[in-house]
């Protein structure tokens, strides 16, 4: 389309000489233009519809899509007929409101007048449906237009590429991209970038490094997108010495960094403990000219904060307010959370009062960090205040803030109140999650209610909840502690039967209950399938074991049948090999009583 056109005077000899349409910078002059344009249309030498939708095209770009609406219906009403192109700008607007289903209505009405859709109106659609998540739609359509004949172009596949590897479907997302070569649609760096970034989410960076080579050999270069995605997923991945590799290629390459690439790698460092090879990262963006955003100066300072480094934090905070970047509510919450941590719980609640005096709203984790805090330095009633603070200014709990509440109460020996919480939380329309249940278990345990914690385990499991690993070893703690081991074993072969394996935790909390009451054999044994399943013993459980094997007459015996348990870490994570814990243990020890 031409970047001007005039309509001359003589469209109408009551305008002035011309009016010249450009890109409009602004929806009063579309308007003004438009409104003039349709007085011209009832005259005999009416302005051809391209004009028009030049107009619309500005309106849309401007992202004032109802307006778009607005004109086209005005165009229909002046008895302007609507081209192709009209109907494909008033789809993508109709698309751009989440209302695909009437843009798919459009479709209906471009057969109507007679004219042929062409791929501009297919993709319209398809990211219509891919921005709603809709993919399964979207994938439905392509398929339906590939085999009424209409050709995709490499918009199509893009936009089908990124939209199921946002969906996790990175498989269906790789079998398109070879469809692509194959139609004859060479890959472009779009559907290259898409289906990278999409590995890598999925923790595919293998694959990821893979099909980066293969875009490489194919001779698309790689952008800064395509790098940020891949060193993001290296990072991700524990990859980091191939992440920095990828960035001395990217630059060798004359690809500079931008924010979003120093983000990423001031995140990776903080993630190791390196918040001053971070900070380093900081300075040199500045250097280059670059302005760090929100999203590096809360990672710095998150990185100090994990630290406990309140100085560091707090100068990054002030460094950020003087070069004029606002903090947001994450902000607040990564400073206060350091607080609450470090049981300063006065200067956390100034930091609320300030944030709410600057404009910037608490949410839930603002309110649920406090809440924890303040429990935590054993100030209840300031707690329990505050959330009844944060209702009243309109922030609605939810469960990770009802959690909160019932974890401090349960853990001040509020046992009842946190109950009556529970059903208040039930009966406002917030159902419990498995964590949940773990606090309130935790807490009935630790008051000796254990038959109240199996109702509430039975309980969470008839309301659709999948007891976890942390649920179960939360009841096995409880009975433990108690002293009740046969009792923890019942849920130890519980959870094995409902294929939830016990992790290391599960094994040690375990085995302590085991030594506790002496029983030594069968703390051996449990030991012995706690090292075929790859698991070690923690400093604590070591402690006691060792105790016991220099205490107990048969202490020699029980060293030969333990060869290297736990006498060194060798860094495996628990497999699920060997029999089982019923055949290992209960079958040959607890069944038989002693």
């Amino acid at each position: 389309m031409m970047a001007s056109c005039t309509i001359s005077s003589s469209v109408s000899s009551t305008t002035t000489t011309a009016i010249t349409l450009s890109n409009h910078k602004s929806l009063e002059t579309v308007l003004s233009t438009f409104k003039q344009l349709l007085l011209s249309s009832r005259r005999p030498s009416s302005p051809p519809v391209r004009v028009f939708n030049k107009l619309l095209t500005d309106a849309s770009r401007l992202q004032h899509h109802p307006t778009v609406i607005s004109m086209f219906l005005d165009l229909c009403s002046a008895g302007i007929s609507p081209d192709l192109f009209t109907h494909n700008i008033l789809m993508n607007s109709l698309c751009k409101l989440n209302r695909v289903d009437l843009g798919f209505s459009v479709l209906c009405g471009i057969f109507k007048r007679g004219y042929e859709p062409d791929v501009v109106t297919f993709n319209t659609l398809i990211k219509g449906f891919c921005s709603m998540d809709k993919i399964g739609v979207a994938v439905e359509l392509f398929v339906d237009m590939s085999k009424k004949g209409y050709s995709a172009d490499t918009v199509t596949y893009g936009t089908l590429i990124d939209g199921l590897c946002k969906a996790g479907d990175t498989g269906k997302a790789l079998r398109l991209l070879r469809q692509m070569g194959e139609n004859g649609c060479r890959p472009n760096l779009e559907a290259y970038s898409a289906m990278i970034n999409g590995l890598c989410k999925v923790g595919s960076t293998d694959d990821a490094l893979k099909l980066f080579k293969k875009m490489v050999n194919d001779g698309v270069q790689p952008d800064i997108i395509t790098y940020s995605s891949l060193m993001q997923g290296l990072y991700d991945s524990g990859m980091s010495s191939e992440a920095k590799e990828l960035f001395d290629a990217m630059v060798d390459r004359g690809i500079l960094p931008n924010v979003v690439t120093f983000n990423i790698q001031i995140d990776a460092f903080c993630r190791e403990g390196k918040a001053d090879d971070a900070h380093v990262l900081l300075d040199t963006m500045i250097q280059r000219g670059l302005d760090p955003d929100i999203v590096t100066y809360n990672t710095l300072m998150d990185g100090y904060c994990l630290q406990n480094r309140v100085k560091n934090a707090l100068k990054v905070f002030d460094f950020m307010v003087a070069r004029g970047q606002n903090p947001d509510t994450f902000t607040y919450n990564i400073l206060i959370n350091m607080y609450c941590r470090v049981k300063q719980m006065d200067e956390a609640m100034k930091l609320l009062m300030n944030m709410q005096c600057e404009g910037v709203k608490p949410n839930v984790v603002t309110y649920s960090t406090l809440i924890d805090g303040l429990f935590r330095v054993g100030r209840i009633v300031a707690a329990k205040e505050l959330f009844n603070e944060m209702q009243v200014q309109g922030t609605r709990p939810d469960i990770i803030m009802y959690n909160a509440l019932l974890d401090g109460l349960c853990k001040s020996g509020c046992l009842e109140e946190a109950i009556k919480w529970l059903q208040i939380m039930q009966s406002g329309g917030v159902e419990i999650n498995n964590n949940t249940c773990c606090i309130l278990i935790n807490g009935l345990c630790t008051t000796g209610q254990f038959e109240t914690a199996m109702d509430m385990f039975n309980y969470a499991i008839a309301k659709g909840l999948t007891p976890n690993v942390v649920t179960y070893t939360t009841i096995i703690k409880g009975f433990c502690e108690a002293g009740h081991v046969m009792k923890a074993n019942e849920m130890l072969i519980r959870m094995e039967k409902e294929k939830c394996p016990p992790n290391n935790v599960t094994f040690n909390i375990m085995l302590r209950g085991l030594l506790k009451k002496k029983e030594s054999l069968k703390a051996v044994q449990l030991a012995i399938e706690m090292r075929n399943r790859g698991f070690s013993a923690d400093n604590s459980t070591l402690k006691m074991f060792f105790h016991m094997l220099e205490s107990d007459e048969n202490g020699p015996e029980y060293m030969k049948m333990l060869p290297d348990f736990a006498l060194k870490d060798d860094g495996k994570r628990g497999s699920q090999k060997g029999g089982g814990i019923s055949c290992c243990l209960v079958e040959n020890h607890f069944i038989q009583s002693t």
